[in-house]
């Protein structure tokens, strides 16, 4: 009869509990973020203070600044219309404006 090690049962938890934290990371997190932003969000502009290509699929990322209550945040935004220099919509999160995103994505969603 073979007594099943602790370090074998461990083993076993661990994968699961590693898939599920890659799930609520990968897939149900940005939504709940989205959601937030959809009900409870708050509108400002924001100023584009740079634009790059990112990735090696053509990606251009411009990412912006705004502020609130006398604190400066930051965000990017996938677009290449957008210019360094123009002003955008952002939608912050009252409770914690560190979660943004620009208007038009939260509304392409």
């Amino acid at each position: 009869m073979k007594i099943k090690s602790k370090d074998g049962s461990f083993r076993k938890l661990i994968w699961p509990a590693i898939a599920l934290i890659a799930i609520w990371l990968l897939l149900l997190r940005p939504e709940i973020n989205i959601q937030k932003l959809k009900c409870c969000g708050m509108e400002t502009k924001a100023l584009v203070y740079r634009k790059s290509a990112v990735g090696s699929k053509g990606t251009i990322r411009c990412f912006y600044r705004f502020v609130v209550h006398e604190s400066q945040y930051e965000g990017f935004y996938d677009n290449e219309k957008i210019n360094q220099g123009d002003s955008i919509w952002v939608i912050y999160y009252e409770k914690k404006p560190s979660l943004n995103q620009s208007k038009q994505f939260v509304l392409d969603y």
